[in-house]
């Protein structure tokens, strides 16, 4: 009879245990089976830097080549753009608008008319959309016509239905603005839905001030012309009025399910006021600008105050709403839309409330992810892969969802599915956090706190850092330490491998199609065809990632 070592019993507990168990499990595991890990996950005993092409590289990104995953990377960037193009009405759009009355500029959520019907234009989802297009705008210096022309017609649509009445109320009382969709011929939607949704106004805000912030960079070249005053006046400052107006009021959060006082929409409306009071003093209404300041401040304490809950140890993202655990992909989409993605200069954004970066985002980052990692059947199959391939699961990306507790199946009511633009977005949030720890003087160090310590140690307890599980108190890392960017390299790579469950679950067809959701059981595409959202938020994690692996290789 074959003993079985006294650890190997506890494998199929190992599914109830935080991911910093796991990783220790896993490596104890894999050397009394025989064939051990190597000591780190990246090859830092041959030279990490010459060995890996793409720095950041290692066995825990994916069960495909380096070279293949790259190929897919570029093929599937460009994919994604080209689909968010197609998506928008106007000269550019795709044939799944073709037959349909579409508004030049109306950003459609999906093509799919039945079972669901997404044929509707949102006005966050929009903002959301022409902010990527902005940034990719930026990036060419404002170089780009198809860019300028669809951006442009976006900004001439939403004038219109500013002005459109709606079950939301209407323009003049500036009611009607908090309206969450339209027809794509720009007629309202008359139905019931969970109204009112307070982040849109602020989303095409903050859309429009980046690109007129873009135009005047480098275009333009002043403030004071016609189209940016014009655009100022006629369109963003009533988005920035209704933010002031309503910022503390509730609303439907960016699900539409939950009426209450959300952290993603607080977020959103800060960065629209504090981008809008910026605008504001460059056009010379200095006491607009003193407004929006003004509330942008009042934003900021309450944040600062309401949705950190410290006996749960990670942020909320509805206050005083008991049904939920408050985890939910909202805080990390929260903490991207609030951050000024056109800049990459850190320094000046160092104290940024709940940046990506911040203990709190990372300490709910990790809870969020511990969820996650065992709620979906479909995640247990490809941690089972690489388990038996040798490779520590603990460092594997899997696929998550929008928050623990749901229960849309992209059609219906029964079971959540993982969600493309939630597997993006936990990437974004990696590469973010990587940038700016790369990116730091030597002078830095990295204070690892309890709450954090289950994150970063996934990946110092893998270096001779001095790091030890047990140690109480904080842990100090500093920047100039040998294996600080080894560190750094390892998070990349973690990120990189929830961009590789995407490559498993998307249209692996010259297509390239990303539906809303993938089935938590079989991993199917499921829910909204070719998802917008889905689109933009691949393509803006693959974006930042390109920017860090750029400063990696300097």
């Amino acid at each position: 009879m074959k003993l079985v070592p006294p650890l190997l019993l506890l494998i199929p507990v190992l599914t109830a245990l935080p991911l910093y168990l796991v990783h220790y499990y896993e490596n104890v595991r894999q050397s009394i089976l025989g064939h051990p890990l190597s000591t780190t996950f990246w090859p830092i005993s041959t030279g990490f830097l010459s060995t890996s092409k793409n720095l950041g590289f290692t066995d825990s990104v994916s069960l495909i080549s380096e070279d293949d995953y790259q190929h897919w990377i570029e093929r599937e960037t460009h994919v994604a753009f080209e689909s968010i193009i197609q998506n928008i009405g106007g000269p550019y759009s795709g044939p799944d608008l073709a037959d349909s009355a579409v508004t030049p500029g109306a950003v459609v959520a999906s093509p799919s008319k039945k079972a669901p019907d997404y044929f509707y234009q949102w006005v966050r989802d929009a903002g959301i959309t022409i902010n990527t297009l902005v940034t990719a705008y930026a990036d060419q210096k404002a170089q780009n016509s198809t860019l300028r022309t669809v951006i442009r017609d976006y900004i001439t649509a939403a004038h219109s239905l500013q002005r459109v009445s709606n079950p939301s109320g209407d323009f003049l009382s500036l009611t009607g603005l908090g309206e969450p969709k339209f027809h794509m011929d720009g007629r309202p939607f008359e139905d019931h839905w969970g109204r009112p949704q307070r982040d849109g106004p602020a989303l095409r805000a903050i859309a429009i001030i980046n690109y007129l912030n873009t135009e005047v960079r480098h275009r333009i070249g002043s403030y004071r012309t016609r189209f940016v005053h014009d655009t100022f006046a006629d369109v963003v400052r009533h988005d920035l009025n209704y933010v002031v107006r309503y910022w503390q009021h509730d609303g439907f959060d960016l699900w539409e399910e939950v009426q209450g006082y959300h952290f993603y929409t607080a977020m959103v409306h800060k960065r629209a006021l504090e981008l809008g009071a910026e605008l504001a003093r460059n056009l010379g209404h200095f006491n607009l600008a003193q407004r929006y300041r003004h509330e942008a401040q009042n934003a900021k304490f309450i944040i600062a105050n309401k949705f950190y809950d410290e006996e749960r140890g990670h942020l909320i993202e509805t206050i005083d709403y008991s049904a939920r655990s408050g985890l939910d992909s909202a805080l990390f989409l929260g903490t991207i839309h609030a951050t000024n993605l056109l800049s990459d200069d850190w320094t000046v954004q160092e104290n940024s409330l709940y940046a990506p970066y911040s203990d709190e985002i990372v300490a709910s980052l990790v809870k969020y992810l511990d969820d996650m990692r065992y709620r979906y059947p479909i995640n247990h199959q490809r941690l089972q892969a690489f388990e038996q391939n040798g490779i520590n699961s603990s460092l594997v990306g899997f696929g998550v969802g929008r928050y623990p507790e749901d229960v849309y199946n992209g059609i219906g009511m029964s079971d959540g599915n993982p969600w493309f633009l939630c597997t993006a977005t936990v990437s974004h949030n990696l590469y973010l956090l990587a940038d700016y720890l790369y990116t730091r003087p030597a002078s830095f160090s990295l204070t690892v706190t309890e709450a954090t310590k289950p994150f970063y140690g996934l990946f110092l307890s893998t270096l001779p850092t001095g790091f030890d599980w047990n140690q109480p108190g904080p842990f100090i890392y500093p920047r100039s330490d040998r294996y600080f960017t080894e560190f750094v390299h390892a998070i990349v790579a973690f990120a990189d491998s929830f961009l590789d469950v995407i490559r498993e679950h998307h249209d692996q067809s010259s297509n390239g199609a990303m539906s809303e959701q993938f089935s938590r059981h079989d991993g199917y595409m499921t829910g909204a065809e070719k998802l917008t959202w889905s689109y933009g938020a691949f393509w803006s994690a693959v974006r930042q990632r390109q920017l860090v692996y750029k400063k990696m290789k300097q």
